[in-house]
């Protein structure tokens, strides 16, 4: 009995951290100098010239708007809260943040999707107000495209991505001002570009949203400008369509690199990590580029494979079935909304 539950907590795949958390204060400043590398401004014009990822426009952030980001970030923090005189400065922002929002294709009918020069606000997601509702809707959709009675935790899983996914879409300045300032990602993003001289230290990115399935997108990671593996972004879950089509994404993803990216950006960049996704047309994309080292390695593991992610041979990898216990993985914010639909015992 030992050994089988021995056996079982090995098979359940633990998410690795990225390096940058174990750093030094000296190695955090090549983690920093390596990170502002791929920032969206450096990679993005030569992909979306080509059609090759979503429609981007951005807004440039002074110091004294980041200081004011990072107020409200803090009271957050520190009282669960923006208070009325910080919110009154915040929307001081409203006119130009719309304005942008405004020039991006689909953004009246369809939203946008906001983040930073750096990251995204994808931490404060469960805070958006109908959260909840979101998720016990993407569940019972979910549920009534499979063969089960009631939802199992693989399901779930599926239905709370989909949610967290839905929640980035914003449709005005301040519905981008509450993700970003209950975010303690882009607290540490703006709190280390405060320290960069020069006057505009990040931008707003708005990007084009475009309706994505969860199984979907995918990391990859590229060395000396060679795809050498690629992830289920999303490794949470089991996904039956994507392991009936393994082989086929996997080829489609390495010919879209090899012969769209890799002459785009070989000569500018060498090692990082790629985030590719396949839209409701089937058509691949590149979502966004991070730094090598210092991003979230999905089903691969910094610490014990970097002979692959350096070196190949290529390989794709998914979650080929459920795994129990996966729950476990998420953020606890997120977690405690699926304990809570459980308990409400909607599906019983």
């Amino acid at each position: 009995m030992l050994d089988e539950l021995k056996k079982k907590k090995q098979n359940l795949k633990k998410v690795e951290k990225p390096i940058s958390n174990l750093l030094t204060d000296s190695g955090r400043k090549e983690a920093q100098k390596q990170v502002l590398a791929v920032n969206v401004e450096k990679w993005m014009p030569k992909l979306e010239e080509k059609n090759l990822t979503f429609q981007t426009k951005l807004c440039p952030i002074t110091h004294e708007e980041a200081e004011l980001i990072i107020q409200g970030c803090q009271e957050v923090q520190k009282q669960g809260f923006i208070s009325e005189e910080t919110h009154e400065k915040l929307l001081g922002m409203k006119e130009k943040i719309n304005k942008t929002i405004l020039q991006v294709k689909g953004a009246k009918e369809n939203g946008v999707f906001v983040k930073l020069s750096s990251r995204s606000p994808k931490d404060s997601v469960h805070t958006v107000p109908d959260y909840k509702e979101r998720y016990i809707s993407n569940l019972k959709e979910f549920l009534s495209k499979s063969n089960l009675t009631k939802p199992d935790e693989n399901l779930k899983l599926m239905a709370i991505v989909q949610t967290s996914k839905d929640s980035m879409k914003v449709r005005n300045a301040e519905e981008a001002i509450h993700l970003l300032t209950h975010s303690k990602r882009i607290l540490m993003d703006l709190t280390i570009a405060l320290k960069q001289e020069q006057e505009v230290i990040e931008n707003f990115v708005f990007r084009e949203w475009q309706e994505i399935d969860v199984d979907m997108e995918f990391r990859g990671f590229v060395y000396n400008s060679n795809l050498n593996a690629v992830s289920q972004y999303f490794q949470y879950f089991s996904s039956p369509l994507l392991v009936e089509k393994k082989e086929e994404v996997s080829e489609k993803i390495l010919d879209f690199f090899d012969n769209k990216i890799k002459p785009l950006l070989s000569k500018d960049f060498k090692n990082y990590v790629v985030d590719f996704a396949f839209n409701k047309e089937n058509i691949p994309f590149v979502i966004e580029l991070n730094a090598f080292d210092f991003s979230d390695c999905c089903l691969f593991s910094y610490a014990k494979e970097k002979h692959i992610l350096q070196n190949g041979p290529y390989e794709f990898r998914i979650t080929e079935k459920p795994q129990k216990g996966a729950k476990s993985q998420l953020d606890e914010s997120v977690k405690s909304v699926i304990d809570l639909v459980d308990q409400e015992n909607i599906f019983n």
